[in-house]
């Protein structure tokens, strides 16, 4: 069996423990919110996201940083959030090689001693409450003020969100003022753009002069004055011209400066020892970028460049789109929405497309290497917004994909995260290029929800697939459905499909079917239970006439209808992973995935399964482009192998017929899989959501449980060990539980993958046998690109 996943760029430079929350998601914490406006305290919520830098030259793989972002449901519209480090300690003795195995390395806090202290609760899976973060200085006045009710210790900040971490070292603070202006000493570094659709960056300044520009775009209806324009921008800045604490200072710093984001993953880039930084192989430049509710795209620094490298988590950059900055003045006031009671912002995960020309762990932009980050805005909007981050103390705007660029008309939320990929388009080298899909269609038409927030009715936006220049922007080929203007005529970049009638909120899983160095397929399921495969034929195996392009041979097909109406109203909001196996009708690529509705994971209707779908005929190269077409695998066709297989005897499994594949039902009342699943050594590993009843309680938290499963990818059958054990025999089972709440993905970690949140008699790594390196893809200079 060989892993396939080109698409996952080396550069990306994190994994994670548990995803952000999506779509209408943190519904599931909306009752402790609402409650918390009563009698009873917040509830500071952690979905224990935690990002790890990896490629880092000379770094010791046995101690890893991680970033956990924390937020805190509110009852208003604008909500807080924070991102805090704790260290990673691998076990001291490996789980390589053994199934099933899970061992006790420590995920641990501030300082490091011998034996570290742990910093992750056994209980709940988050940080512990009087657990010290790695950049918090525990002096400082909101660590050393503290709430007992909510088992806060002073001098600690632990899973508090608005006490220490990256929050406590936004510029200004601590000292009590943010600054005015960037020019300003210690002042944040804050900038937008002159004008919507322009690269002209400017800073973001709460001056007079600076209303000239920014009046239109932050009161677009023109109805505050000059001076409450004014107001508006000192509290983007951090101060709290609108006396938040009710204290009569209007110069102060706000109470708490970063906002929730809750969908943002933290992309952490090493950037290695950058000549002239001051940093070392010992001690990596570490950049670490993530969006937020209040709309801005932060840039913050891991360590300092000292000799002992010691904790920054310091805010050196941020930037908001002047479309962002017309809903600053109903958060800043906290006014309340027509619809909903949220407000979004920029609030997508980002990720990069990283070229270190000569592979020596370095991003030195004088010597032509690069580093270009991606970001949008999820439920915040219909942006894509590109940056060009390959000197970190000079970052530059580079270009934003909207509904009103041309040729995007039927992009929707985006969702998508986009996917770096390089294709031959006939260019001396593989051009790189990105990779999404339309997105979500769903939000509010007035008191009315809309797409699939609505209902499970045919959709007109976000039944898309886009490949652009990730240099430029410039779009190479999208496939669309129907949309809600004629389409002008098909041509080479443009391919119409009739039956892609359903909005894509999934990013695609991108492949190189052949293994010759170049992407050359990808997969995705939409949000009406589809499963497509897209083509990316590569110019040079392909006979073209002169001038013609590869991308007029480009196909998208149906590879499986999965979907249906009432508990049949699948979804998928998570990509699949991909494999290239074979069985006893010969080799098949083999696609994972698993469906729930991310959008309403308290749902109970839909009845939700994990798929195995065979792929045949075609495995390692890419379908001709006048092959026949090939029927779509059905949900009825595929071996139901949930309770035949779900047994303690593998000689007691009927494996029945399973030339398309299988599926396996979630069994928990309303369970639905929230993640992509993982597939290694022939098994799959995925983890789930259970939503439960609302809680009748005074102080109700977050209800549910999450679940990871451990499967056969033959057959389905159960290889996890028993809750309690160590080895999966004499008895496995289909899953174990993880804890409260909606846990997420289970990641790859050294010679393991990490389960985000287990109870107090198991350890958190879980050994994959024969998997002791998980790299990604570098890309060689002069072969790889241009």
């Amino acid at each position: 069996m060989r892993r396939l996943i080109a698409g996952r760029d080396w550069a990306l430079c994190l994994l994670l423990l548990a995803p952000p929350l999506m779509a209408d998601d943190i519904d599931i914490y909306r009752p402790a919110a609402q409650a918390s406006s009563g009698s009873c305290p917040g509830l500071s919520a952690s979905l224990v996201a935690a990002a790890i830098p990896l490629g880092a030259a000379g770094r010791n793989r046995a101690l890893q940083d991680m970033y956990f972002n924390l937020f805190q449901p509110g009852a208003g519209v604008a909500w807080h959030g924070n991102i805090k480090k704790l260290r990673w300690l691998a076990p001291v003795v490996a789980a390589a090689g053994v199934e099933g195995l899970a061992t006790a390395g420590t995920i641990a806090q501030a300082p490091l001693t011998d034996p570290p202290v742990a910093a992750i609760s056994p209980v709940d899976g988050q940080i512990l409450p009087d657990a010290l973060t790695f950049w918090t200085d525990p002096a400082g006045a909101d660590v050393l003020a503290f709430n007992p009710e909510l088992g806060e210790v002073p001098g600690r900040d632990g899973r508090s969100v608005t006490r220490g971490g990256a929050g406590q070292q936004v510029p200004g603070f601590l000292s009590g003022s943010p600054g005015a202006s960037n020019d300003e000493p210690g002042a944040r570094q804050l900038f937008t753009l002159a004008v919507e659709g322009g690269a002209e960056v400017q800073p973001l300044n709460a001056a007079t002069a600076s209303l000239a520009l920014l009046g239109p775009v932050l009161d677009p209806a023109g109805s505050l004055p000059g001076e409450q324009q004014l107001a508006v921008l000192r509290w983007l800045r951090g101060l709290d011209s609108f006396d938040a604490d009710s204290d009569g200072d209007y110069l102060e710093a706000r109470p708490w400066l970063l906002a929730d984001a809750p969908h943002s993953r933290p992309l952490a880039i090493s950037y290695g020892a950058r000549p002239g930084s001051g940093y070392r192989v010992d001690n990596p430049d570490i950049r670490l970028f993530f969006g937020g509710n209040d709309g801005f795209f932060h840039m913050l620094r891991n360590t300092h460049a000292d000799l002992g490298g010691s904790e920054s988590g310091r805010e050196t950059w941020a930037f908001i789109p002047p479309s962002l900055l017309r809903q600053q003045a109903e958060l800043a006031m906290q006014l309340p929405l027509a619809t909903g009671d949220h407000r979004y912002g920029l609030d997508g995960e980002p990720v990069a497309h990283i070229l270190d020309r000569d592979r020596d762990g370095v991003i030195d932009a004088a010597r032509g290497d690069r580093a270009w980050v991606y970001i949008g805005q999820r439920r915040g909007g219909s942006n894509l917004f590109a940056f060009d981050m390959s000197d970190p103390d000079e970052p530059l705007y580079k270009w934003r994909i909207g509904r009103d660029t041309p040729g995007f008309g039927q992009l929707a939320l985006t969702f998508s995260t986009p996917r770096i990929a390089h294709l031959d388009l006939g260019e001396v080298a593989p051009t790189p290029v990105l990779i999404f899909a339309g997105g979500y269609h769903g939000g509010w038409n007035g008191e009315e929800r809309v797409g699939k927030d609505g209902g499970d009715d045919a959709d007109t936006r976000g039944n898309a697939i886009y490949v652009v220049h990730a240099d430029t922007g410039a779009l190479i080929w999208k496939a669309v459905g129907p949309g809600e203007a004629p389409l002008s005529q098909a041509g080479d970049d443009l391919l119409f499909v009739p039956e892609m009638t359903d909005s894509i909120p999934s990013p695609l899983t991108v492949i190189d079917a052949d293994r010759n160095g170049v992407e050359d397929r990808a997969y995705v399921g939409d949000s009406g239970g589809k499963v497509w495969r897209l083509d990316l034929h590569e110019h040079g195996q392909l006979q073209l006439a002169a001038g013609a392009a590869a991308t007029g041979r480009w196909g998208l097909r149906l590879l499986a209808n999965l979907g249906g109406s009432g508990a049949a109203d699948r979804r998928f909001f998570h990509a699949p992973d991909v494999v290239q196996s074979r069985d006893a009708q010969g080799d098949y690529d083999g696609v994972v995935i698993v469906s729930g509705n991310r959008a309403a994971p308290a749902d109970t209707r839909v009845r939700d399964y994990a798929y195995l779908l065979k792929d045949r005929g075609t495995a390692g190269a890419p379908v001709p482009v006048d092959a026949a077409p090939v029927a779509a695998i059905t949900h009825a066709q595929l071996a139901d192998v949930s309770d035949s297989c779900a047994v303690a005897n593998p000689a007691d499994c009927d494996l029945g017929e399973l030339s398309a594949g299988w599926k396996l039902a979630l069994q928990g009342g309303g369970e639905k899989g929230l993640s992509t699943p993982l597939v290694s050594n022939g098994s799959i590993v995925f983890t789930s959501y259970v939503p439960a009843a609302p809680a009748a309680q005074d102080c109700p938290q977050a209800p549910g449980r999450s679940r990871t499963y451990k499967l056969a990818l033959r057959d389905g059958a159960p290889r996890m060990a028993p809750a309690g054990s160590l080895q999966p025999q004499p008895a496995p089972v289909p899953y174990r539980e993880l804890g409260p709440g909606l846990r997420g993905d289970v990641v790859p970690l050294q010679s393991g993958l990490l389960l985000p949140g287990i109870d107090a008699a198991d350890a958190q790594l879980l050994g994959v046998p024969g998997r002791t390196v998980w790299r990604a893809y570098w890309r060689q200079e002069g072969v790889d690109e241009p």
